[in-house]
């Protein structure tokens, strides 16, 4: 009686572990960061260009966001109007309109300050149901180059 208890519960797991490995859920794989652009010096001098390249596999785009030191600077939903939001954040100023898209999110720093160094991150979630997140992290310090 007791064999009768444990073979299904251990025959609903290999199912499910063989389901999931075969990737029969429908869940993509391919959901990831391929790139993260951010540049370890960069010169007060010159504006910064941060660049996530994402591939979303067979999901759709839910947001892209960037931090800075844990702090939200920037939020693109494509399904918001308006899809791009800033964010107030110590040592950080826009240079005009974020470019992000589904394969995407270009952001361009400038009037760069001691404390605009820290760790940048960008941030990419699926959509509905899964909601699945994906991050990259790097570091940039701010010192003039001669």
């Amino acid at each position: 009686m007791i064999m009768n208890i444990i073979e299904p519960r251990l025959s609903c797991t290999l199912v499910l572990t063989k389901l999931l490995q075969s990737n029969k859920c429908g869940w993509s794989n391919a959901h990831e960061i391929v790139e993260l652009v951010v540049p370890a010096i960069a010169d007060p001098r010159e504006n910064a260009i941060l660049s996530c390249r994402y591939d979303m596999g067979k999901d759709h785009l839910y947001s892209a966001k960037w931090f800075k030191d844990e702090q939200e600077l920037f939020r693109y939903m494509p399904a918001q109007k308006p899809p791009g939001l800033p964010f107030p954040v110590h040592g950080i100023k826009l240079a005009g309109t974020p470019k992000c898209s589904q394969v995407a999110c270009d952001l361009e720093l400038m009037e760069l300050q001691p404390s605009s160094a820290g760790v940048y991150r960008c941030e990419v979630v699926t959509e509905a149901p899964t909601f699945r997140l994906v991050h990259r992290n790097a570091s940039m310090i701010v010192a003039e180059l001669v």
